[in-house]
């Protein structure tokens, strides 16, 4: 167990870069720095309400301050020179008791990571909810069948006559199938559906209709053709430890289906075909921003995940896919108190694994109650005593190929005017933590729909929660103990 306790955790924020890393060892495990000076932007997209951003090791720059509404704006910052680490910092505040105020600190090169878009959400407890339902048609109870329908983060009820979900405001997709329950007890899908688009929030009522029957307005139906059958294999899990897999739809509107979860392998499962079967109309069932997830995950005792692979495809096809078999060590996470505040000083070995190769994002997250007196008044008025900090670091970030990666987020004195003390650690606050290494197969090189590297891939999944179609990744997961 650490005892960590952190005080102005806002100022500790910019050293991080002028702190620096120590690192010793291999140089092949860690990413070579892009050498071509005239590549040299980083975007940053967000509504965030403070952004700051640092080149090398010059002083921090604020961008965005006081952005209360969450207002959307795109900054950018050109380093001196291509090969230089930057540092951005993002913070979203809370405006409630349950949310924590979070914020981000991202440590790049620009050949890793040169764009970032992080939007920041709003509490749910300050999101107006939503009902939507309707009747549910085209199938025939009498043949023991059912649909499963899903919308939003509710991957999937049952439902025979009529449905009705309630979820935030927003603006969802209607997804399911229908099955017909077989003598055994299993079900047999038969038929998918995405119905039509529906905003929660609005003044009109939510009364959607779901026909599995007819293909009507924008609603679109579809066979299950034998091709849009596949099977899963699973491999790499250490004996006696608790596993599972699934398989989910993803729309463009932020719903998922669940398609299929087992702790077997393999796994059966079926998915959306590219375009409508067995309507006579050549309807497309999936857009750009659309498609499956896969998803495989080990847990400890605690039920709480330590290793995860996952895939992103549009058209159903076999999968076979192992578990990353390297460690995630974390040497330390200790706190250091000086004069001015306390700083965080954290090393881990760099993750590397047979298979994948080397890891190439490390996102480290500690949790803490706040320094300040309960209102925040730059918060909006939110009255939260959780924080968190987040830490989303690449490879070449760090100054030296080696195998220990170290770094100490020292005082920040930059940036007084425009942090709040609601953002710093309290004195005595005993922190958790967790950090998360992730190997991802996409790089700009071999990226043929996009120019994305693996870290930027990564996060439009991770904090964007985007479709990435190809992406493939495997996560290694510590914490404290």
């Amino acid at each position: 167990m650490y005892k960590n306790s952190l005080n102005a955790f806002s100022r500790l924020l910019l050293a991080i870069i002028a702190g620096g890393a120590t690192l010793s060892g291999c140089e092949q495990l860690l990413s070579t720095p892009v050498t071509d000076n005239s590549y040299r932007n980083v975007n940053v997209s967000t509504n965030a309400t403070l952004v700051a951003m640092r080149d090398g090791e010059e002083k921090w720059g604020v961008r965005i301050e006081s952005n209360r509404e969450f207002s959307p704006s795109s900054n950018s910052i050109i380093l001196s020179n291509a090969q230089r680490r930057y540092a951005v910092l993002v913070v979203c505040p809370s405006s409630d008791r349950e949310t924590p105020h979070r914020v981000y600190y991202y440590l790049g090169v620009v050949g890793e990571l040169g764009d970032i878009d992080h939007q920041c959400r709003k509490s749910e407890a300050k999101i107006n909810r939503d009902r939507v339902y309707g009747s549910v048609k085209g199938l025939d109870v009498n043949k023991n069948q059912k649909a499963r329908l899903a919308l939003g983060d509710n991957r999937g009820e049952w439902a025979y006559e009529a449905y009705a979900f309630e979820n935030v405001a927003g603006i969802y997709d209607i997804l399911g199938y229908l099955a017909t329950v077989q003598p055994d007890g299993s079900v047999k899908a038969e038929r998918l559906i995405k119905a039509e688009t529906v905003t929660l929030g609005s003044t009109a009522p939510n009364k959607v209709d779901v026909d599995f029957s007819v293909l009507t307005g924008s609603t679109k139906t579809s066979e299950i053709p034998p091709q849009a059958y596949a099977l899963a294999t699973v491999s790499g899990m250490p004996g006696g430890v608790v596993w599972d897999t699934e398989v989910n739809f993803k729309s463009k509107n932020q719903s998922y289906l669940n398609l299929a979860k087992s702790s077997q392998t393999p796994l059966s499962f079926f998915g959306f075909p590219l375009y409508a079967v067995g309507t006579g109309s050549l309807t497309p069932l999936q857009s750009e921003e659309e498609g499956h997830e896969f998803v495989s995950r080990i847990y400890d005792n605690d039920k709480r995940v330590t290793s995860a692979v996952s895939h992103f495809f549009k058209e159903p096809h076999n999968i076979d896919t192992k578990f990353a078999s390297g460690g995630l060590s974390v040497n330390a996470v200790n706190s250091l108190e000086h004069d001015q505040g306390v700083s965080i000083n954290a090393s881990w070995n760099a993750a590397t694994d047979n298979v994948y190769g080397m890891a190439n994002l490390y996102h480290l997250i500690v949790k803490g109650t706040t320094a300040s007196a309960p209102v925040c008044n730059i918060c909006g008025g939110g009255d939260s005593t959780l924080l968190e900090w987040h830490v989303i670091a690449t490879p070449g970030w760090f100054n030296t190929q080696g195998t220990n990666l170290e770094f100490t987020l020292p005082p920040v004195f930059d940036l007084t005017d425009a942090w709040s003390r609601t953002w710093n650690f309290s004195v005595g606050s005993e922190l958790d933590w967790e950090l998360h290494a992730y190997f991802s197969s996409v790089d700009r090189a071999t990226n043929s729909t996009s120019n994305d590297s693996g870290a930027e891939a990564l996060l439009k999944y991770l904090f964007g929660r985007r479709y990435i179609n190809g992406l493939s990744y495997a996560e290694l997961i510590a914490r404290r103990s």
